[in-house]
């Protein structure tokens, strides 16, 4: 079979597989999810495919082979095997279905969205924690407005969503500064030279990190799927930044920029998609990486301090 005639028969029985599926996606859907992931087809391209009344270019025709086989994959946990032509069960237990959202494919932006200035309100962070899959990660200095939330507000506002995406497999890696570390106590008397009191935030460290732990371990007893991690990092903080699926096709960061002579709750923030910008997002997300890679985790249970 040549490589055009695989592709082909590659879409054409990965529609009707995600036709009988228990999701029953139609064309027009599986098509929503192809734009989603990375090309623009039109519905008659995707007919074209199908019936093979009219030929498609190999390369269009080699894009929506390889997005069928992405979505089969991520929804169904099966992969096309070439021995029996057909999509196989993948059979690893550490499979997790990944939905791939329809309406991602009718947003567009090709540039970082820079919201406002100050901090993401509570609401507008919880809606994009409702957006992950698989992994949240809350990179920050202190995690204080974060920490702020679960003791502020009610537990229907904050605990509950989060709870909610525990308990549906997600886990939270959250990294905080060494506050004994090389950076912590430099950074903060630097800003207090233009911005008085900054040093008080260092000081106030040790006390967050101690709420942090306790708010975690409270939270991973009430679930038994996601947990709650806390790192520790020791580099120069230059942004906050949230993750969601950040090694996703979908994945998104949202940044808060740290300036100098500006408080952290008066900076700009923005978001980047990774399908939107990858040349953006690739920068940021290698940042994150170079970072959390030199991190230590706290044992929630034996931290003491």
């Amino acid at each position: 079979m040549s490589i055009r005639k695989k592709n082909q028969y590659i879409v054409q029985l990965g529609l009707t597989l995600l036709k009988e599926s228990p999701t029953h996606y139609t064309q027009l859907e599986v098509l929503k999810k192809i734009r989603a992931i990375d090309i623009e087809i039109s519905e008659s391209t995707l007919s074209n495919i199908k019936t093979g009344k009219k030929s498609v270019g190999s390369e269009t025709l080699q894009k929506v082979a390889d997005n069928i086989k992405t979505i089969i994959e991520a929804e169904l946990g099966k992969v096309f095997d070439p021995k029996t032509r057909a999509f196989e069960p993948i059979g690893e237990t550490s499979w997790k279905s990944s939905v791939i959202p329809i309406k991602e494919a009718e947003i567009e932006n090709k540039n970082p969205d820079f919201i406002n200035l100050g901090r993401f309100p509570r609401n507008e962070k919880v809606a994009l924690y409702q957006l992950a899959q698989k992994q949240i990660i809350e990179l920050g200095i202190r995690l204080r407005t974060f920490t702020n939330y679960f003791i502020d507000e009610s537990d229907a506002n904050f605990k509950k969503p989060i709870l909610d995406k525990l308990d549906d497999g997600v886990h939270f890696h959250c990294y905080v500064l060494k506050d004994n570390g090389r950076f912590a106590q430099p950074y903060f008397k630097d800003r207090d030279i233009v911005q008085k009191g900054e040093i008080n935030a260092f000081l106030e460290m040790p006390l967050i990190k101690k709420e942090i732990v306790q708010i975690f371990k409270e939270l991973n007893k009430q679930s038994s799927k996601g947990k709650m991690h806390l790192h520790t990092y020791d580099c120069f903080p230059y942004f906050h930044g949230t993750v969601i699926d950040g090694a996703s096709v979908f994945g998104k960061i949202c940044i808060t920029q740290y300036l100098y002579g500006i408080s952290r709750a008066n900076s700009p923030r923005f978001q980047v998609d990774k399908k939107h910008n990858l040349e953006v997002y690739t920068a940021y997300w290698d940042s994150i990486n170079a970072i959390i890679s030199n991190s230590n985790e706290i044992d929630l249970e034996t931290f003491s301090e």
